[in-house]
């Protein structure tokens, strides 16, 4: 048996893959990952929204397997570069 690893979806995705790819690995429709997110971000005056930040950081995409915290780097080097 394969062991499923937890990443970002390529193809399922709005803002960055993240609840996509949380769907994918646990067998359910991403729409109601994102609708949970949602309402734990309004409980949560915000947390889960750190959260979906935090997991985007460190998931990698699942076709291309580039990290979210790699593309900030690139973006802040080519903004230092101005």
């Amino acid at each position: 048996m394969a062991l499923k690893k937890l990443r970002r979806s390529h193809q399922n995705r709005i803002i960055a893959g993240v609840c996509g790819g949380i769907g994918e690995f646990l067998g359910v429709d991403a729409n109601i990952v994102r609708l949970v997110f949602i309402g734990a971000a309004l409980i949560t005056i915000g947390t889960a929204a750190l959260i979906y930040f935090a997991l985007w950081a460190v998931l990698a995409d699942n076709e291309t397997g580039d990290l979210g915290i790699d593309k900030l780097a690139d973006l802040y080097a080519k903004y230092r570069k101005r």
